[in-house]
């Protein structure tokens, strides 16, 4: 997948496209169907595959003042690299979202990145699409434009799934009430974890399962605290172990932490980056009245936890 950062990076760019623009927070089943749609027409017209994106997150950009919160993303840019290279897709455009940037006309927005640097023959979006200054785009707006431009437009309505809409919003509703199996659902894949080992108080290791710490982004949406059932990626080979994400109430812990032990591992990983499929949840995080008991239950997290992955 050729990657480009930049829009000026687009002046070297020739091929023709079918291509579709979006946040794509998740690679969610609904993504996943617009993206299926994507390589239809792509093949049937032998045209390159295009996905236009921005990081940051325009909602990280343009916070309503009177709801300060920040939003928190189910995934950083480069898990969404992955999940995007994972797909097939030949190009991905990610475009550097600025205060500046959002200025730029929904025309503006067409006509040079879509038309003039992607080469757009054909342009695939969502039902709820919008884009250009004040989310004035639409797909009428590229209907319009089309008559000009000269691209088919094609809009892909909103997909459910037993009932229940798939989109985002709703996903990132399910992980916080603890919903890990139904998020996994609308996902289409496990929810996903990734950061770089960092050295923890090493108390994972005094217990006889060593933990490697992962440092997350902060806009990174993690799930309720408890014990999960994960796959690891390392260096482009799978894992399996157990995830505890909390305080560590045992220890009197304060901070949260986000740590995994590996089954049948024993590599030197700090500064290396792990990526966690989380599968199931196991447990909730509990006070130990001992350490002894503690390393007792992990024993038992851990057998269950390799039943559940049929390690």
């Amino acid at each position: 997948m050729l990657i480009l950062k930049s829009i000026a990076e687009l002046e070297n760019f020739y091929e023709k496209t079918a291509l579709t623009v979006g946040t794509f927070d998740g690679i969610h089943l609904g993504h996943r169907r617009l993206i299926e749609r994507l390589f239809e027409k792509a093949k049937a017209e032998n045209l390159k595959t295009a996905l236009v994106t921005f990081s940051p997150h325009p909602q990280e950009i343009l916070q309503n003042r009177n709801h300060p919160e920040k939003i928190t993303l189910l995934n950083s840019l480069d898990e969404k690299i992955f999940l995007l290279e994972k797909t097939g897709l030949d190009v991905l455009l990610v475009i550097p979202f600025s205060l500046e940037f959002a200025e730029t006309s929904a025309e503006d927005f067409c006509r040079k990145i879509l038309i003039d640097g992607l080469n757009a023959s054909e342009i695939v979006i969502g039902y709820d699409h919008t884009f250009g200054k004040n989310r004035e785009g639409s797909l009428q707006t590229l209907k319009k434009l089309s008559q000009n431009f000269g691209y088919g437009i094609e809009l892909v309505e909103e997909l459910t799934l037993e009932h229940e809409k798939i989109n985002s919003t709703k996903i990132r509703k399910l992980l916080n009430q603890n919903l890990l199996s139904e998020a996994n659902k609308l996902l289409g894949s496990n929810y996903l974890i990734s950061g770089e080992v960092v050295k923890g108080e090493g108390r994972g290791k005094n217990l006889g399962f060593p933990t490697a710490n992962l440092k997350l982004p902060e806009n990174k949406l993690v799930p309720q605290s408890g014990v999960y059932a994960v796959t690891v990626d390392f260096e482009d080979k799978a894992y399996k172990g157990i995830l505890n994400i909390g305080t560590r109430p045992t220890f009197d812990g304060k901070n949260v932490s986000v740590e995994v032990f590996i089954f049948d591992f024993a590599k030197e990983i700090y500064g290396k980056n792990l990526r966690l499929g989380l599968i199931k949840k196991i447990r909730e995080e509990v006070k130990f009245e001992s350490v002894e008991k503690l390393k007792s239950q992990i024993q038992n997290d851990v057998a269950e936890a390799r039943v559940i992955l049929k390690d």
